[in-house]
């Protein structure tokens, strides 16, 4: 199976992983990702006929005017990972900031929920746009949810853990149901790679210690493990006859 890799920087781990799996030549698997996260958050693409070409030239973009799928390769499912992210935005923008849910005396700001499901509308604008894209140009869209927050993120640590999970839940249960309103398929992480208390098992955590959001090889095994059976499942089902 030809697989293209696409997205945001949680893209590398999928590629790892990718490489462990079994009955995939790694020749055919290509990872394109556009880069990090904040750069989805702005205009980055422009449609080319039926190519995506990354337009942005924001520090932080891995290969500004690369085109997607790359020439001459033709994958027959594309997995991105885009809209699920929230670590950036909860230490960046969520910093003095509480859900209405967690306030307490003495709180700085309070988001109401509606609030917070625009703010995931607009940082996940152009990531959506870019699926839709993607999809309009012929290629077998599969998306796949980033990884749950990391207990060990320094950036984390000022905030309440039930301000972190609450925001974090909302922000990707508003991923979810654009996805399924556009009839998108996506990969969830699964429960057994969560802790009891809502983060992922340190043993999917990146083994660069400066590394405080992505998973490792064996988290990106996993998740294109779950893609690549469900795809298969998928297409299984759509070619028995009734």
């Amino acid at each position: 199976m030809k697989l293209l890799l696409t997205g945001d920087s949680h893209v590398w781990p999928l590629y790892m992983g990718c490489k462990r799996l079994d009955g995939i030549d790694i020749e055919d698997v290509v990872a394109a990702p556009i880069g990090a996260e904040v750069t989805l958050r702005s205009p980055f693409f422009a449609v080319d006929a039926d190519r995506i070409r990354v337009t942005s030239d924001l520090t932080g973009v891995y290969a500004p005017g690369a085109l997607i799928p790359p020439e001459g390769f033709q994958p027959e499912l594309c997995l991105v990972s885009a809209c699920f992210h929230t670590a950036h935005l909860l230490w960046k923008y969520f910093a003095r900031a509480v859900p209405l849910a967690s306030y307490r005396d003495g709180d700085w700001l309070t988001l109401s929920d509606a609030l917070i499901r625009a703010i995931a509308d607009q940082g996940q604008h152009y990531s959506r746009l870019f699926l839709s894209a993607l999809r309009n140009a012929g290629l077998n869209v599969l998306v796949l949810e980033a990884p749950r927050l990391f207990r060990h993120n320094p950036n984390l640590a000022a905030l309440r853990p039930e301000v972190v999970h609450y925001i974090d839940r909302l922000y990707r249960a508003r991923a979810r149901e654009w996805l399924q309103s556009e009839g998108f398929r996506w990969v969830d992480v699964p429960p057994e790679m969560v802790a009891g208390d809502g983060y992922m098992l340190e043993k999917y955590r990146s083994e660069d210690a400066d590394d405080q959001h992505h998973g490792n090889g064996a988290f990106g095994l996993e998740m294109a493990r779950l893609a690549v059976n469900s795809a298969v499942t998928r297409n299984s089902l759509e070619g028995a006859t009734p």
